[in-house]
Order: structure tokens, then C-alpha cells, then sequence
């Protein structure tokens, strides 16, 4: 339009040059407005009759030929108010103009498909962006361009849309919703909330500097396909970094009929870091709830931190660690894993594939409940490759009704370690209420295996194992160290604090720590038992007849009293214990070289003779040497047997260097002396025969036997004042009686 329709326009001129024409009437809505003459169009270039709008906004007065400039009230400083994103993407021509010349500040949108849907209003403004146009967050009206600024959405701000089925697993797909808001947050380092139910196909988070807020009463409900097995409900990948998610009790759901496949997960965590996800629990899926790992060289997760994450009724595992570097799982919950092997509520279970790496895996404080197993430590597979390192401590867990609550293990009793592993592993300050056993200790390589850390308490184990037999035994025991069946190498590196406790009216618990030795050996393995000895068998400690090195100690030292002769098997569960004998006879004792580092104790409880005696090429060593039995005839009389690899040593208990002489140790090295009650006179084994400890005549130059002398009476009277020669002579003849009585004892020399 190029003149401005008036009624009587007043023309007024101020002090600064500016030039306005009031009293016009708009052709817009017929009111009365005012012009300001103006030379440059909004974007500062000059005026000319191409910028002439059709609303009058900038229009040409024709008396005088000038142009002008509407003087709309607020300019500035109003934003437009459009109710939905259709509305913004259908901006008027006349609005988009109001805008772009900057009259309104921006665009207000109060809704997406209607107004009031969203939580809040966003804001839009003009925008030079070169992102490719999402018609959301970005949107090109005409020729303007207008982006979303606010750095706190909502993801209905991006038209999600909540109307997920948690049952049904199903509702409209949010996914590309979902991502378009990630796009959007990622860019402008912002904040997402989420709150509602919503469905969504499986998605992959690439994006970095993300910081999500999920409310507790939401759900991301999705649906991986039954046919692909690897179909992954939500994965962090490809770089993503600088990630948080918080999720005050929201629900990550997916279907839990799925009946074969292991990994279809809910959350994969594969190459991102600087990853902290909260208060989120993942229910069902056809795999884990929660994995975490990578087998590409240089791209394991780093820096992930799950806290007061929860898995539930998952398929596979709650929580399956992988690899990775410098992950933290704190206060962790996972229950009731259902599906296929191994069903643990927390697996760490490495792979074998050189580019996987273990450093700084902190699990704090887990709670892991009605699962196969509480937590399973695999790590055999993982050095099949090369040798490697791992840095892993578990602190605090707590099994409740778990089947068993801890298996820490290689990878198989039948699968020798190829190479070795180094680096800290502990496990410690942990409580077990399962049941069966409470801790399952297995295929642990002596040879390539580091040492492992166990501190454990262990309360009413094997609950629900029902029927007897040994394997139940087994099951109702609170620890197994497990070298038996098909075991192919010895297994060891273990130190153990365990604090054992059966507080049911009739204990259930076989023994406290179960020893199956009987295949292969059980070494360098130190245990501390704090136990309240109430279990069904007779010893606090069971044993094959096999071999473990190390020591084993209890806080209360176990008493044991016996009627008849025990076995080698039986010897071995006495360990740490004291033995009380009711009988007699030769008790055997176990090899030494099987033993090294345990003690054995026996007491004498009667008044007859029980020998302790070495195996066929085995020694007793006592002051130096060496024997192959001890016998003990007293009550009270006690022996404390050190196994050496040198054989026995007798290092404590009362045992007298004594006996009649038929119970005479047959010393087979080394010298001896010993007292020999039949004939009341010191013996020694001179290395070949017994000899008596001959007496030697005590000369000037050597010590020996003498004879006490005979009484030398007093023969001389009491002097006088002054000496008479009869007194002096008295004297000498009493001194000549002493000295020749001190020569016939021996004690002076002749």
C-alpha cells in the first residue's frame, strides 16, 4: 500500500529531528495510531516503496511522499502468544512481519496440540541458525527462522505424547520425539524433564551434555522384538559423554515373557563416559536390566556412575558389568532375575577379548534379593587371551533370600587358566541370608589368580534345601571353597573373615566352612572363622582327605571330643579346633606337605595312651628332631602340631619329654634327650641307639658328678683369750678331717 489513509493527521516535529504524524486512522482495525517518519527499514537499509507492507506497518504518505513506520504501542516489548505448534508453524504473514521487524521480542508457544498441554510456555526467537530444521525446536516460517531458546524443556515441548501401557506394553511411539529433545538439550546444555508414561521403539543416546529429569510416577515403556535377540531397548554409544540422568523412582519397563535370547536389555551402557544415571528401575526385558561394556578397542564405558538404580524381574541378570573403567554402582537393588542362566542379581562377568580392560569397578552397598545367585564374579574368560589387570572392590552387599548369595568363581572347574591376572580384588563387608549356601568359592587358578579379599557374615543358610544327603551338606553349608567333581586344577589365593551365624531354633547349617578337597587341592588360602558353632554335624570345619595350605583359625576355638580312632578325613575337619581323646590307641594325622601352615591340637581326656602318628614318610619334628609318632599318657598331656614342609613341628601344648620305655619315640633323625620313667634316668638318641647319659667325673678343668660328702663334725673347743697350742691343733685336725671328706666325694682334687 503505498499511502496512509488520514483524518485530519497532525504533523509535529521535535527537538530531535524526529518526525511523527499522529491522529491516522489504521487500516488494520479502523483506530486511531501515529507514523513516525522514518529513512531505513528495521534491518537498517533505506527505505524504498518494495518495503511497503499491506498492513500499513510501514507504509508512504502521500502529501509528502515520506515513509513511514506504524508506532505500535509496546514495541519491543511483547512476545506473541500462540497456542499450539501448528499455530507456530502457521504464523500469519502479518505476525511473521511483526516479528522479524522486531516488534515482538519473540514467540510465546503455550501448548503443542492445544493449549495448556504443556507444563510451561517456551520461547522462540529470530534465528541464523544453519542446524537443519526440525519443525519443533527449529522451525522456518516464510522467511524467518525461529529456534527454541529455554534450556529447560519438557518433552511434551517436543509433542510427546503420554499414553504408554506399562501391562501392554504399547501407546504412540515416542522415539523420534524423544531424540529430537536430546538433539535439542545436548546443543544448548540444558535440562529435559520427563513426567508421564511413555512409549517408545528402541533408541540409541549419542548425544553428550545431556541432563534428563525423569519424575518418580514415569515410565519409558518399550517393546524389543521377539525375533531380533539383540534388539536393545536403550543404549548410551557412540562417544556420548557428559551424561546425567535422574530419575527419582521412574520406571524403565519392558515385557517379561520372553523366552529365549539373553540380550535384549533394557539399558546398555557401551562407549560413553562421564555417564551418572539415579533413581531409575528397569523391569523385565529379554536380557539384563542393567549392561555394561564394550568389545571395541579404546571405546569402554569410563566414568559411569549408576546410584540407587533398580533391576527387576529381568531375564538374564539385574546387573551385568562387562568391562569398562572407573565404574561406580551405589546402593543398588536387584530382585528376582527369572529367566535364562546365570540369573544373578549383579554379574561380573568379563569376556575374553584383548581390547577388554577392568580398572576401578566400585560396587557400594548393593542389595540383591530372590535370584539365582545375589552376585557372580567370573573372571577366568577374561585373561584366555593375554595377561591382564583388574581393579574391583564389592563393599557392603546384601543378599536376602538369594539361592546363593555370592559365587566367586574362574570360569569352571574344568577351565584352567591361560594366563595370569593381577591387580586388588575385594570383597568385603557383606551380609548373606540365602538359601542355600551363603558364599560358593570356585576354580579360583592358584597359579594365575590374584589374592582375594573376603570379609563375609553369613546368617540361617539353606533354608530351602530340602531332602539329605552330602550335596545337601554342601548346600546347607555358608561357605564352599569347591575343588571336587570335575575340577581340573587347584584353586587358592583366599582370605577369608567370616562371621557364621544359625539363629533358627534347630540349626540348619552343616558345618561352617565347607572344604571340598578331594580332587584337586585347596592352597594359600587363609581363613578366620568367627562362628557360634551350632550346626548339624560334628565339626565346625568339613574336609575331604585332600590338601589346604594356608592357615585356618577360629575366634572361639572349637572343642572336639572324641570316643573312638578318627579318620584321616575326620583329622582334617579338626583344624583350628582342639581335640579331646576318650580313647586310645594310634590316632593317625594327615600329610603334613597337604596341610602346611594349619594346626592340629590334641588333648589326652583318660588315663591311658594315645599316639599321635605320622603318615608312611612323614615326621613329627620335636627339638630338632625327628619322629614318627608321639605318645600320650597322661590326662591333660597335650600336643600342637605345626604342618611344615619339613614335616609336624611341635610347637606348643604340655607335652614332657617323657615316658616309660616302651613309649619311647622312634626318632628317625636328629638327637634327643628324654627321660626314661621305667628306669628313672635320663636317655639320648645319639643319632643312631638310645645311650644313658653317662655321669663324668667333675675335674679342675671340667664340670661333672660328685658325691656329697660325709658329715664333718665340730671336734674344736671354743678358743681362749690367747691360743693354746692344743686348741691350734684341734683346728688343724678338724680342717684336715673337711678336706679329706671333700676328696672322697670328689670335690676337691687330690
Amino acid at each position: 500500500m503505498e499511502e496512509v489513509l488520514s483524518q485530519q493527521p497532525i504533523r509535529s516535529v521535535y527537538k530531535d529531528g524526529l518526525v511523527v504524524i499522529s491522529n491516522v486512522k489504521s487500516i488494520i482495525d479502523n483506530s486511531t495510531t501515529s507514523y513516525t517518519v522514518v529513512l531505513n527499514w528495521y534491518d537498517g537499509t533505506t527505505m524504498d516503496d518494495s518495503k511497503i507492507d499491506q498492513w500499513g506497518v510501514y507504509s508512504k504518505y502521500k502529501p509528502t511522499g515520506e515513509y513511514l513506520r506504524e508506532n505500535k504501542p509496546q514495541w519491543g516489548e511483547l512476545f506473541l502468544e500462540v497456542d499450539t505448534i501448528n499455530d507456530l508453524r502457521n504464523l500469519s504473514e502479518y505476525n511473521q512481519l511483526l516479528v522479524k521487524i522486531g516488534y515482538f521480542k519473540g514467540v510465546r508457544l503455550n501448548g503443542f496440540y492445544s493449549k495448556g498441554d504443556t507444563p510451561y510456555a517456551v520461547t522462540y526467537l529470530l534465528s541464523t541458525t544453519t542446524l537443519p530444521v526440525d519443525a519443533i525446536s527449529i522451525i522456518q516460517v516464510g522467511d524467518i527462522k525461529l529456534e527454541m531458546v529455554d534450556k529447560s524443556v519438557d518433552l511434551f515441548h517436543f509433542g510427546a505424547v503420554s499414553d504408554g501401557n506399562e501391562i501392554t506394553y504399547s501407546g504412540t511411539d515416542n522415539r523420534q520425539v524423544i531424540l529430537s529433545a536430546l538433539d535439542y538439550i545436548s546443543r544448548k546444555k540444558g535440562d529435559l524433564n520427563i513426567n508421564g508414561k511413555f512409549f517408545s521403539s528402541s533408541f540409541t543416546i549419542t548425544q553428550s551434555d545431556l541432563n534428563i529429569f525423569i519424575t518418580a510416577s514415569s515410565f519409558l515403556i518399550f517393546k524389543p522384538s521377539y525375533t531380533n535377540t539383540q534388539d536393545r531397548s536403550l543404549r548410551i554409544s557412540g562417544g556420548a559423554s557428559n551424561i546425567t540422568i535422574s530419575g527419582m523412582g521412574a520406571k524403565f519397563v519392558s515385557p517379561e515373557d520372553y523366552t529365549t535370547g539373553e540380550w535384549r536389555h533394557v539399558v546398555t551402557l557401551l562407549y560413553c563416559t562421564n555417564v551418572s544415571i539415579s533413581g531409575i528401575e528397569c523391569i523385565g526385558g529379554g536380557g539384563d536390566g542393567w549392561n555394561i561394556g564394550n568389545d571395541v578397542a579404546g571405546q569402554l564405558p569410563t566414568k559411569v556412575t549408576l546410584t540407587d538404580v533398580k533391576a527387576t524381574r529381568n531375564y538374564r541378570n539385574g546387573i551385568s558389568f562387562i568391562n569398562g573403567h572407573d565404574v561406580s554402582i551405589i546402593r543398588p537393588t536387584c530382585k528376582s532375575a527369572r529367566g535364562t542362566l546365570p540369573k544373578a542379581g549383579i554379574d561380573i562377568e568379563a569376556n575374553k577379548e584383548i581390547v577388554e580392560e577392568i580398572s576401578g569397578l566400585r560396587i557400594i552397598d548393593p542389595i540383591t534379593e530372590d535370584n539365582s545367585v545375589g552376585l557372580l564374579f567370573t573372571m577366568g574368560n577374561f585373561t584366555k587371551l593375554k595377561a591382564k589387570t583388574a581393579d574391583i572392590i564389592i563393599t557392603g552387599h546384601q543378599s536376602i533370600k538369594d539361592d546363593i548369595g555370592a559365587y566367586l568363581n574362574g570360569f569352571g572347574s574344568a577351565n584352567p587358566w591361560v594366563n595370569k591376572l593381577t591387580g586388588y580384588i575385594k570383597y568385603q563387608g557383606s551380609i548373606v541370608r540365602s538359601k542355600t549356601m551363603g558364599m560358593y568359592l570356585a576354580a579360583w587358578d592358584v597359579n594365575k589368580a590374584p589374592t582375594i579379599d573376603i570379609d563375609v557374615y553369613v546368617e540361617d543358610a539353606g533354608n530351602n534345601v530340602e531332602g539329605d544327603g552330602a550335596p545337601q551338606d554342601l548346600r546347607r553349608s555358608p561357605i564352599v571353597i569347591f575343588a571336587s567333581y570335575d575340577a581340573t586344577f587347584d584353586i587358592g589365593n583366599y582370605n577369608i573373615k567370616a562371621k557364621i551365624r544359625d539363629t533358627r531354633a534347630t540349626p540348619l547349617h552343616y558345618t561352617g566352612v565347607y572344604l571340598a578337597n578331594d580332587v584337586r587341592a585347596i592352597l594359600n588360602t587363609k581363613i578366620e572363622i568367627d562362628t557360634d558353632q551350632r550346626r548339624y554335624s560334628n565339626f565346625d570345619l568339613f574336609s575331604h582327605n585332600g590338601s589346604t595350605t594356608g592357615s585356618i583359625s577360629f575366634k572361639k576355638q572349637p572343642d572336639y571330643t572324641v570316643n573312638a580312632l578318627m579318620s584321616l578325613a575326620e583329622v582334617s575337619r579338626t583344624f583350628g579346633g582342639k581335640v579331646f581323646m576318650n580313647t586310645a590307641g594310634p590316632q593317625n594325622i594327615p600329610s603334613s606337605q597337604k596341610w602346611i601352615g594349619n594346626i592340629l591340637e590334641f588333648e589326652q581326656n583318660i588315663a591311658n595312651t594315645t599316639s599321635v602318628a605320622c603318615q608312611a614318610g612323614d615326621s613329627i619334628l620335636i627339638d630338632g628332631a625327628k619322629t614318627n609318632h608321639l605318645v600320650l599318657m597322661e590326662p591333660r598331656q597335650s600336643v600342637r602340631l605345626l604342618a611344615t614342609k619339613d614335616g609336624w613341628q611341635l610347637i606348643g601344648g604340655n607335652f614332657m619329654r617323657a615316658s616309660t620305655w616302651p613309649n619311647r619315640p622312634a626318632i628317625t633323625s636328629g638327637t634327643l634327650p628324654w627321660f626314661n620313667k621305667t628306669d628313672n634316668k635320663w636317655i639320648f638318641w645319639n643319632g643312631t641307639a638310645w645311650v644313658d647319659i653317662i655321669p663324668v667325673t667333675a675335674t679342675p678343668a671340667l664340670k661333672g658328678i660328685v658325691n656329697q660328702s660325709l658329715a664333718s663334725t665340730d671336734s674344736a673347743p671354743s678358743p681362749s683369750a690367747t691360743y693354746t697350742q692344743s686348741e691350734v691343733q684341734s683346728i688343724l685336725n678338724e680342717l684336715r678331717d673337711l678336706k679329706t671328706k671333700l676328696r672322697t666325694a670328689g670335690i676337691l682334687a687330690s
